[in-house]
């Protein structure tokens, strides 16, 4: 049974493939893009979950 794809994984995934592999940016950018998205989801789970 093939596992399913959550929006945590497709994120991970993105920065190592996407980010460090294709585009070959600094390990700042990553952290600065890994920081945002941390705001993003906690933004968006107070939001939907009062």
């Amino acid at each position: 049974m093939k596992p399913a794809c959550n929006v945590a994984t497709l994120t991970e995934r993105f920065f190592t493939e996407r980010l460090m592999r294709q585009r070959n940016v600094s390990g700042n950018t990553i952290a600065s893009y890994r920081d945002t998205f941390r705001l993003l989801f906690m933004f968006a789970q107070v939001l939907t979950c009062p």
